[in-house]
């Protein structure tokens, strides 16, 4: 860009694509935290975003239609996953659900993911990869600790997430229910958050902007780039490729569901 701007002398134009905080907080439906606010069958994800002394965490419920978040916030250490896992949540017809599967972030304290995935059940190791792959998802057999010739307990599969696709998806998610004049209609969005979830959560999900750099001759790259704190906006990526991966299973599941009308008022049918 500094080479097209001063050298060549030609205009380089920027857009900027990025989600508004308000329209984000839109999206608090009438729910308490870790409440299921749908009759319909679901299945909970645990998405991490794994920091230097800590991990960062989002719970949501997936429906066929929709997805509820029921809780985020902090964790110490990967063994307080363990104990969210056994969290019970439960919907209005009080059926319980737990987390059936926990996308744990491996890029980083990468040995120390692996291990722990290798020693507990339903603890699925990701690695983000923007722009780098075509499929949204792919998946690689580990046996070796990184950079080791040493071997896990045993093989894990880790889950090679396109997040540029995601993050594309998670904007798309975040943009329905709104009409042409900014208007919010609840029964046209699906991605909620809770009544109580705080401002910091919406301001995280504006971490990171699309960027479109252009020049005089229409040559376009895109790309994203962080702008503050977006551990959220991370676990919410995690939770749109935890959905991809379960889309069958959310279907099979509806497909068997009896008939049940009761539901929070207002929510999504």
């Amino acid at each position: 860009m500094n080479w097209v701007n001063n050298k060549a002398g030609e205009f380089w134009e920027e857009k900027i694509e990025k989600a508004d905080m308000n329209k984000i907080l839109a999206h608090r439906y009438d729910y308490e935290r870790n409440i299921i606010p749908t009759a319909d069958p679901v299945i909970i994800l645990i998405t991490t975003d794994v920091q230097k002394d800590y991990l960062v965490y989002t719970v949501r419920a997936h429906s066929l239609r929709a997805s509820f978040l029921l809780d985020y916030g902090i964790l110490s250490t990967p063994s307080d996953i363990m104990m969210l896992k056994g969290v019970r949540y439960i919907n209005p017809v009080d059926r319980e659900y737990c987390a059936s599967y926990c996308l744990l972030d491996s890029g980083y304290r990468t040995a120390e993911m692996y291990e722990f995935a290798t020693m507990n059940q339903g603890i699925v190791p990701l690695k983000g990869n923007e722009g780098k792959q075509r499929l949204p998802v792919t998946w690689q057999e580990i046996k070796k600790y990184p950079g080791k010739e040493e071997d896990l307990i045993r093989p894990i599969k880790l889950m090679h997430v396109h997040s540029d696709f995601f993050k594309e998806q998670l904007m798309i998610h975040l943009s329905k229910g709104f009409d042409g004049e900014g208007n919010f209609n609840v029964n046209d969005a699906d991605w909620f958050l809770f009544r109580d979830v705080k401002a910091d959560y919406g301001r995280q999900l504006t971490g990171e902007v699309m960027i479109e750099d252009e020049d005089n001759k229409g040559r376009i790259k895109r790309y994203w780039k962080k702008l503050h704190d977006n551990h959220y906006f991370d676990c919410e990526v995690y939770q749109l490729a935890g959905r991809y991966i379960i889309q069958n299973d959310l279907q099979k599941l509806q497909e068997k569901r009896k008939p049940v009308e009761y539901v929070v008022e207002g929510a999504p049918r």
